[in-house]
């Protein structure tokens, strides 16, 4: 009687004997049912994010004997995955893929369990994306770019095809335009007399002169302008409007621009430097006056008849605080002069700097960097890499030329930090070896310029 008791007894603790299973399934942490009797002929049993605990009973069929037991194992997005296991396979664990319903479900959840794995999507999106806004802003800003150069080359055509200018013999304000001098970006500029001798007065473009937008902020920098005061800066007298049309009056200087003056082959260093110099260190005093003035070129550098050097045409400068000076959306400028942020929107001190790296090459060589038309000059300055300038003049010292290309790095944080420290710079380099500059002017004289650093 107690064998048989003891035999019950322990058929009974085997009948409730239970055993903890790790469930290894991805996507992780799903729902793990088993085969009921219950409504719906599922009963839940846990989640695959901590051990499922299983019945021995509920492997025993009709007769007592061990059998296999149906886990079904769901998870929304993914199919159902029915699991058919003996007790003997619980020892080492249950594993199980689901299959997702769509493609995606299962990036989501592989993307989830490994992120990493989001990485080398993300390059390529990244740079496609980069790739795709630089081409849709390059194409508007070409179209900005043509169109402004269309609307000037029909008013230099324009100008030309009449033989008489609708301006000459005019009065605007106090002056009376005798010869016109020149066509730019903004306007044409005239000869003018007025009360106190004569002056150039440019007259701005009537598109230009017609938005309001424009002209707000031509009143706010022409003024600026008007307040620095430099032996090497052009004055400017006044601005006003008439009949529509914004104008200022400036100081007339007679003598040539740097463009009359560089012989295809470059000047020699100490003559360039000689030319180059004071226009640096006006356009250093105009910084220092937090004055940019983003159309720097050889042409708005000129040598007077007595030497001395001026910067010219300050009808684009800004001031850091102050929005761009654009009526279309284009990049206001000289193409073939501006630094690569300056094409695409930003510009500081240092885009100044840039321009200037390109007159200075120019001087020495004979040649800009890239003789591209207007609008594939652009791509050049954005993308390609400033040729070395001793590769078109051997002669040239090698300290020179990293002074000029650090000036055109793409990069604005690679460029000198201001202009003094170009300067210091260039007149650091030893010349003593280089020939003394000799300028013919046009009445005939020598002119041997004063030397880097002296007083004015």
């Amino acid at each position: 009687m107690k064998a048989l008791l003891l035999v019950l007894l322990l058929a009974g603790l085997a009948v409730a004997e239970s055993r903890e299973v790790t469930v290894r399934t991805f996507p992780p942490h799903v729902s793990v049912y088993r085969s009921a009797d219950a409504p719906g002929g599922l009963a839940l049993v846990g989640t695959s994010d901590r051990p499922v605990l299983l019945e021995r009973e509920w492997f025993l069929d009709s007769q007592g004997r061990l059998g296999n037991l149906s886990l079904v194992v769901r998870s929304p997005g993914y199919r159902d995955q029915t699991l058919v296991v003996s007790w003997e396979q619980l020892a080492s664990g249950l594993e199980c893929r689901l299959t997702p319903t769509s493609w995606w479900v299962g990036l989501r959840d592989r993307v989830r369990v490994h992120p990493q794995l989001l990485w080398p999507g993300l390059i390529p999106l990244a740079a496609a994306a980069g790739l795709r806004w630089l081409a849709v802003e390059a194409r508007r800003r070409a179209q900005a770019a043509t169109s402004e150069l269309n609307a000037l080359q029909n008013l230099q055509a324009g100008l030309q095809a009449d033989a008489g200018d609708p301006y000459l013999g005019k009065k605007f304000g106090p002056f009376v335009l005798t010869r016109r001098l020149g066509v730019g970006g903004m306007g044409c500029v005239y000869r003018a007399s007025g009360p106190d001798g004569e002056v150039a007065l440019k007259v701005i473009r009537p598109e230009l002169s017609d938005q309001g937008e424009f002209r707000d902020r031509f009143w706010r920098e022409i003024r600026l302008a008007g307040k620095l005061n430099h032996r090497g800066i052009v004055k400017v007298y006044c601005c006003d409007q008439q009949e529509g049309l914004l104008y200022y009056a400036m100081e007339l200087i007679s003598g040539r621009d740097l463009s009359e003056l560089i012989p295809p082959g470059g000047l020699e260093v100490n003559a360039a430097l000689a030319l180059f110099l004071p226009a640096l260190e006006a356009l250093e005093q105009a910084h220092k006056a937090d004055i940019v003035h983003r159309d720097l070129k050889p042409s708005n550098i000129l040598v007077e008849d007595c030497g001395r050097v001026v910067l010219m045409d300050f009808g684009l400068a800004k001031s850091p605080d102050s929005p761009p000076l654009t009526a279309t959306g284009a990049a206001l400028g000289t193409p073939a002069y501006m630094a690569p942020e300056q094409i695409m929107g930003r510009l500081d001190k240092r885009s100044d700097q840039y321009a200037m790296g390109i007159v200075l090459y120019e001087l020495l060589c004979g040649r800009r960097p890239f003789l591209e038309n207007d609008l594939s000059v652009i791509w050049k300055h954005v993308s390609e890499e400033v040729p070395a300038p001793r590769s078109f003049r051997a002669d040239l010292p090698a300290e020179l030329e990293s002074v000029v290309l650090r000036m055109l790095a793409k990069d604005p944080e690679q460029r000198f930090p201001d202009l003094q420290d170009v300067r210091i710079a260039l007149t650091s380099l030893d010349r003593s070896s280089l020939r003394q500059p000799v300028v013919d002017l046009p009445a005939g004289e020598v002119w041997r310029p004063y030397p880097p650093g002296r007083p004015e």
